[in-house]
């Protein structure tokens, strides 16, 4: 999977997922919420999906996160990782004192709107690609996991540095990293 990832059979979870990280960056290029019922994918939701989505919208909304403006909001970004280049998309950046922890300059942050264990590999890479695309030391990027229902942020502390991502990936996938 590593080597030659596939697409993911469509599921119900992807298309909420993918609705609300929409609906975020919509509500940060407009001071008003997005209706639920203007966004794309229409044809996959049904009146429940409706107003599960409408409700974590407004518990983003009335959540930590909803008024502090990223710096960036789905980074895309493409990282070398031994032979392999991994790419993806970063939800969010703040560099805003009144979100990223003290001792650090940049909080990188993965929405979570499902129940699912997060993973923390996933965010490991997201950390290491925004500090080596912006010049910084991995040290001073924190990196957490925002579950949108609950208002929670878990800030992960004990991610892999480079090396260490080298390695989990060669045990995952060996011959790829």
């Amino acid at each position: 999977a590593l080597a030659r990832p596939m697409p993911a059979a469509p599921s119900h979870v992807a298309r909420f997922g993918t609705r609300f990280h929409e609906w975020v960056v919509r509500h940060f290029d407009s001071p008003m919420l997005v209706d639920p019922d203007d966004m794309v994918d229409r044809a996959d939701s049904d009146a429940a999906g409706d107003e599960e989505l409408a409700e974590l919208c407004r518990a983003f909304a009335a959540g930590r996160f909803g008024e502090a403006v990223p710096a960036a909001l789905e980074f895309p970004f493409s990282l070398p990782i031994g032979a392999q280049e991994v790419r993806g998309r970063i939800d969010a950046v703040y560099t805003s004192t009144s979100v990223v922890p003290r001792d650090r300059r940049v909080l990188v942050v993965d929405w979570k709107t499902g129940r699912s264990r997060p993973d923390p590999l996933q965010l490991g890479i997201y950390r290491l690609a925004w500090a080596e695309l912006h010049g910084l030391p991995l040290g001073q990027v924190a990196a957490g996991f925002y579950h949108v229902r609950d208002d929670r942020l878990d800030l992960v502390g004990d991610l892999p540095d480079r090396t260490g991502i080298e390695s989990l990936l060669s045990e995952l996938a060996p011959g790829v990293a």
